[in-house]
């Protein structure tokens, strides 16, 4: 296989790696957001080695020919050494305005000199003059070429303070090149696939997702939902993800079919105008008094082991400068054997919000392979449960055009009802793990 080095780092890919897969394992200092190769956070030069065509999908030709590439869609058939990127590659962009919209968080909006395709959950990295630089979650794209930012003020936060105190509408930062807006390379070697369609007008489509197809391709994933969507429907104008759901969460996902609808849509989930609720199965009895769980959560890098360098989620204290809030809802929908159904509903989008709440306080999802009990997993393993026990279950918004509320739902798979019926039998007599 080949190897991929930066400096002192190196590192042989493995089976379904990225470049980018690689040089994280090695430990080299490299920078990254999305992994899906949309933001450009990841962008490296080639000096030694053949890059492959598709890792310099949407960058621009002069970009090219400086052997610039993203090693996250990279999967090199020679052997690549590389250095990181020039701030001739960084795309200058003007902030517009700076707006607070709490006390501890700023509204930042640009307008960037490219043009770009941003998809959810997408980060973007933003340079000061000063080569500082922070990355950030995309919250919105209101215009082509403008992004919106919302960045959180912490204590001592070299980035947030500048942008309160010193930065003014008109100030030019610097961004990563995103995505050029065509064409959608993506896209491309997806099979088309049709998904079971829970709701679809001029605006929106609502599928009802099964588990193990993940959502958008990525690192380690080629294409997933939205990719195999575009080739089922290629006279579509156009289709994208309004929100996620984890590879392993099964129900309902929603995608826009015009911008506007994308951006009213995605303004709603901002402003905690959706109300999202979760079939989740835990380990154990949950308290039936505990209906609230409100628990910052904090993003961070595993360090070693066989999962080094992935991304995981942990409840945090309070008082912790990284923590960002996150607010569960939970409610007893019935006890299942050894095991409790819970309503889920969650308040805040924090990724793996459920999963690390409900792990947090002694009762894991089951089939959980991040947080949950591996050892109880294998047991569940063994009485038929192959995946994670977590299900989209309902959706609630405003329709984009006409204002009406929407409200979306989708049954719990054969296969979850199955094994309820494993653990809890119609003679109510429950099963225990083997």
């Amino acid at each position: 296989m080949p190897t991929v080095r930066f400096g002192d780092c190196a590192s042989e890919l493995q089976e379904n790696e990225t470049a980018l897969d690689a040089l994280i394992r090695s430990g080299a200092p490299v920078a990254y957001s999305c992994k899906a190769g949309s933001c450009g956070s990841c962008m490296l030069r080639a000096v030694e080695g053949a890059v492959p065509e598709a890792a310099q999908a949407g960058l621009k030709d002069s970009w090219k020919a400086q052997r610039y590439f993203l090693p996250c869609i990279c999967r090199p058939e020679t052997d690549l050494s590389v250095l990181p990127v020039g701030v001739d590659a960084q795309g200058p962009a003007t902030i517009t305005s700076i707006d607070e919209l709490t006390a501890d968080v700023l509204r930042i909006r640009l307008r960037c000199a490219e043009p770009f395709e941003v998809r959810p959950g997408q980060y973007v990295t933003l340079f000061r003059p000063d080569g500082l630089g922070r990355s950030y979650s995309v919250a919105a794209a209101p215009a082509p070429g403008e992004l919106e930012l919302h960045v959180r003020c912490l204590p001592d936060g070299q980035m947030s303070e500048w942008l309160r105190n010193q930065a003014r509408p008109g100030d030019t930062v610097r961004v990563p090149p995103l995505r050029l807006s065509t064409p959608k390379p993506e896209s491309h070697g997806a099979p088309a696939r049709e998904f079971p369609v829970l709701y679809e007008d001029d605006s929106l489509l609502a599928i009802d997702k099964p588990a193990g197809v993940a959502v958008h391709g990525g690192s380690g994933v080629s294409f997933g939902v939205i990719e195999q969507l575009r080739q089922a429907r290629p006279t579509a104008r156009m289709l994208e993800l309004v929100h996620r759901l984890d590879r392993e969460t099964s129900g309902v996902l929603l995608v826009a079919k015009k911008r506007s609808a994308l951006k009213h849509v995605q303004d709603q989930f901002r402003d905690r105008e959706t109300g999202k609720t979760y079939l989740a199965l835990v380990q154990g009895q949950w308290p039936s008094n505990r209906k609230v769980i409100d628990l910052p959560l904090e993003k961070f890098l595993i360090a070693k082991g066989e999962s080094e360098g992935e991304r995981r989620v942990r409840v945090v204290a309070k008082d912790d400068p990284n923590g960002m809030r996150a607010i569960t809802l939970v409610k007893v929908a019935k006890l299942v054997g050894s095991c409790t159904l819970l309503e889920v509903t969650i308040k805040t989008g924090r990724t793996h919000q459920i999963r690390v709440h409900l792990a947090s306080l002694g009762h894991p999802i089951v089939g959980d392979d991040k947080y949950g009990d591996f050892e109880y997993n294998r047991q569940l393993q063994k009485m038929g449960l192959k995946r994670m026990f977590l299900h989209a279950w309902k959706l609630q918004l405003r329709h984009p055009a006409s204002g009406e509320n929407l409200n979306l739902a989708s049954a719990l798979p054969p296969e979850l009802q199955q094994f309820i019926h494993i653990l809890q039998p119609p003679s109510g007599d429950p099963v225990a793990p083997l």
